[in-house]
């Protein structure tokens, strides 16, 4: 039984000799079948030419390496239309030709290899008595063969930056499996297009709003449902809700001046900290900029275009639009630094009207009613208290309320896409004053929480009645929202019912962009860009 293990499963294998040591068990063998195959016409032989040595070294066994003395045949070829006249004998798929190991060994060293680095893999080797140097290691890591996958049938498609603002690429990645398995060099329709037509057997397909996208997977992919991502979706109607909030500036301001009227309103909302001081601008500069303002407006309500006015003022066509869309000059102050102590200034100052003048047991007290930030805020916040000197005083100036300063629409739009429910006190108070300074807020408001409901809700018979109510809303940036979804309606719904979305593209991309510096070697052949990021990413 013993001996049994050391030998090769060859047939037609006879055992000549053993000698073994302490290390090492070496085997002298002969092979003993008589007819043999030509590897060339498959014909059998039997008229012997040569006879030679071959060495292999087999995988250890009870703690010590075997070596295999093989004598192995050269046979003729007696078919004279074959192009071998001579051959040697084949010792079956236990023994590779040319090889100077067994397969056995070799599995095991690629197993070791696959799990460790080349240095470590050989220097594990000497110990389990099959030692190998590294470059061999890395050549058996080279040889085999990569796993064939099955052909995605779910795969998310998205744009990716090679260089951000001048190169893009598009990256594919399997969603069922969660790996990517493609990388395009451009993010052109056509390329998408032709991809897809190689794989017809794509099912489903999520992308972003790009219509680029969407049109080459209508070319490419005719039979696949095309899922639109739902973080696009509410990040688009975002985009749109900040526009609207441009159009009511005053709105925003009187939500804002609102809070310091309420007291209460005070103490619980987070308000922004003093301002710090800045230069007031000359009246020449402001006057220069209502001139421009206003020559704006007239050229807009003679029907000049946004670029031609943008021309003929020398101003940037974002600046002109805001003129037109807000209708008011924008204001110019210094920049205000948010404090997390804000919204505990009035039970400061009340306490330290009372006499409680010590810091730690003012922020002991604000701490038990939420406060979450260092003594160290506290003790800034306490110098609006105290004298010139820094000593403490028995009844010391109050500090200040900041001024009011409203949010800005980008701050602001996440109140309407957000749940009502999940706001903090402060933004919900903040939200419920924006709302009552218009009726058009209120309108566009309902639209908006029905819209995020719908595509969280996983349930797609209101799109239609939604798209009706934003047609006939009084905003016209809500209707042109209300078109793109009606002109992508099958995606918005799939996206709606299917579970499938692009959300783990984007930390495959970042992956991705890890790699950007290898990029140059592989620019100029998209075939191999393709095979040797992906693989580099998903290993």
């Amino acid at each position: 039984m013993v001996l049994k293990s050391f030998l090769l499963e060859v047939p037609g294998l006879q055992m000549l000799k053993i000698e073994a040591d302490p290390n090492q068990v070496t085997l002298t063998l002969r092979s003993t079948t008589a007819r043999i195959k030509c590897p060339s016409c498959c014909r059998s032989a039997r008229r012997i030419h040569s006879r030679y040595w071959r060495r292999v070294v087999d995988a250890p066994c009870l703690g010590r390496s075997v070596v295999n003395h093989i004598e192995v045949r050269r046979f003729r070829c007696d078919n004279r239309a074959c192009q071998r006249q001579t051959f040697a004998e084949r010792l079956g798929p236990a023994i590779e030709p040319y090889a100077r190991r067994t397969s056995r060994q070799r599995l095991q060293l690629e197993a070791v290899s696959v799990a460790l680095s080349a240095q470590a893999a050989a220097r594990l080797s000497v110990d389990l008595r099959m030692a190998a140097s590294a470059s061999t290691m890395l050549r058996l890591v080279r040889r085999i063969p990569l796993p064939v996958a099955e052909p995605p049938t779910c795969i998310g498609v998205d744009d990716w930056a090679m260089r951000r603002g001048h190169r893009y690429g598009t990256l594919i990645v399997d969603l069922q499996r969660r790996r990517p398995i493609e990388v395009l060099p451009d993010r052109e329709a056509s390329t998408l297009a032709l991809w897809l037509t190689e794989h017809p057997q794509v099912k489903i397909v999520t992308r972003d709003r790009s219509k680029v996208y969407a049109e080459a997977i209508t070319i490419g992919a005719p039979q696949a449902t095309q899922v639109a991502d739902r973080w696009h979706l509410i990040c688009n109607l975002g985009d749109v809700v900040e526009k609207v909030l441009r159009r009511h500036s005053r709105a925003l301001q009187a939500a804002a001046n609102s809070q310091t009227d309420d007291p209460e309103s005070v103490s619980q909302l987070p308000a922004p900290a003093p301002a710090s001081p800045v230069t007031s601008p000359a009246p020449g500069q402001v006057d220069e900029r209502r001139r421009r303002f206003d020559e704006v407006i007239d050229l807009h309500a003679q029907g000049w275009s946004v670029a031609r006015i943008s021309r003929h003022m020398n101003l940037h066509r974002a600046t002109v639009s805001r003129y037109i869309v807000t209708c008011e000059l924008p204001r110019r102050g210094g920049t205000s630094a948010t404090s997390t102590v804000t919204p505990y200034i009035a039970h400061i100052r009340q306490r330290w009207t009372e006499g409680c003048q010590n810091g730690r047991q003012l922020w002991r007290e604000i701490t038990d009613r939420g406060f979450a930030g260092s003594y160290e805020s506290i003790r800034r916040a306490l110098r609006h208290f105290r004298q010139g000197d820094g000593r403490r005083v028995r009844h010391g100036p109050a500090l200040a309320l900041p001024a009011a300063r409203p949010r800005s629409p980008r701050q602001a739009k996440w109140l309407f896409t957000s749940d009502p429910n999940g706001l903090p006190v402060g933004s919900k108070a903040y939200l419920e004053r924006l709302l009552q300074q218009s009726d058009e807020l209120v309108v566009f408001y309902e639209l908006c929480q029905r819209f995020v409901g719908l595509i969280t809700g996983g349930d797609s018979t209101g799109l239609a009645t939604w798209i009706g109510a934003a047609y006939a809303a009084p905003n016209i940036e809500l209707r042109r929202f209300a078109n793109g979804i009606e002109s992508d309606r099958a995606a918005v719904e799939a996206a709606i019912v299917l579970p499938w979305s692009n959300g783990q593209l984007e930390g495959q991309i970042n992956r991705l962009c890890e790699f950007r510096k290898l990029w140059p070697a592989f620019s100029g052949n998209s075939g191999r860009i393709g095979k040797v990021v992906v693989v580099d990413v998903a290993g």
